[in-house]
């Protein structure tokens, strides 16, 4: 069994356009101009501060931004155990419901989040590597639009990546925990 068969799926047109900066940038200038479009690199050490606000605010002219309340982070990497039992539960509860996000499976992700954030586990070397070379054409049409000044637009040393990962195995014990916080969340 795959440890979490969907984090790379097969290219489907709409996860093909998500990673396809050079296409969303061309479709935001023929809507906003191309003068209108100012596009950054999301490399933390890039950004003002390193941090994506900030740097937007600094962009824009925006000196003083206390009065903007920000938000708890989201979106956190979770541990393995975690990952696999949403892998699992994703299959049962729809991502969209009514044309919207499923506001069930919202609270279940918060709560996962706030109980088992920490260091998921990372494709392997080659996985990564083939992932990244699905886009290279489009990558580097966009560095040469936007970004001519850069050798690359992002890095191709995977070095990072492990060379093999190990299934992440998850006991009933882990399932019936993780449970058992879902369903306190669907309460409060």
């Amino acid at each position: 069994m795959d440890f979490l068969p969907e984090v790379f799926k097969p290219l489907d047109e709409s996860i093909e356009y998500y990673f396809n900066y050079d296409k969303i940038l061309d479709n935001y200038a023929e809507v906003f101009g191309e003068q209108n479009i100012i596009a950054r690199i999301f490399e933390p050490e890039l950004l003002v501060g390193q941090d994506p606000v900030l740097d937007f605010a600094h962009l824009i002219g925006l000196r003083d931004f206390s009065w903007l309340r920000r938000p708890t982070r989201t979106n956190e990497s979770l541990r393995p155990e975690a990952l696999r039992f949403l892998a699992e539960v994703n299959k049962h509860i729809p991502v969209i419901l009514n044309n919207t996000a499923n506001p069930v499976r919202l609270k279940l992700i918060t709560a996962i989040e706030q109980h088992y954030a920490g260091s998921g586990p990372v494709a392997t070397r080659e996985e990564a590597r083939r992932f990244y070379s699905q886009f290279s054409d489009a990558n580097e049409s966009l560095r040469v639009k936007r970004f001519p000044e850069r050798a690359a637009l992002f890095s191709d040393d995977f070095s990072m990546y492990p060379e093999s990962t190990s299934e992440v195995g998850l006991t009933f014990e882990d399932a019936s925990q993780i449970a058992a916080i879902m369903l306190s969340s669907l309460v409060r």
